[in-house]
């Protein structure tokens, strides 16, 4: 089980056993009863609402972050491609003007 989700389990449990204790340390109205009910249901929906925004913030953290190491990543590769692309047009250019050289050519750029 994760971290969150037993959170979440262990902030419905006390409500649920505070309420519990409450009712049976007290005589009260069905009224109060009901009151007290409402107000640990109401304690739950905000503690599992609480823990929904966190997974989902989490959730967005996450994205972003295999977002930009892909970016990373996909950059990286661009600039190996461009360096092989560069290196590979200076062995051409290099070889170019060896051949010119051994041929004894006026222009031995390329």
């Amino acid at each position: 089980m994760q971290p969150t989700n037993r959170k979440t389990l262990a902030t419905l449990l006390v409500l649920i056993l505070s309420a519990g204790i409450v009712a049976c340390g007290e005589q009260k109205s069905a009224e109060e009863m009901g009151k007290k009910v409402d107000e640990t249901m109401t304690d739950a929906g905000n503690a599992i609402e609480d823990t929904a925004e966190d997974v989902s913030n989490k959730v967005d953290e996450t994205m972003t972050d295999a977002g930009n190491a892909i970016e990373d990543a996909a950059e990286d590769v661009g600039d190996k491609v461009d360096e092989a692309v560069t290196d590979t047009g200076n062995a051409i250019e290099d070889k170019c003007e060896e051949m010119k050289e051994s041929m004894n050519a006026e222009d031995p750029d390329c």
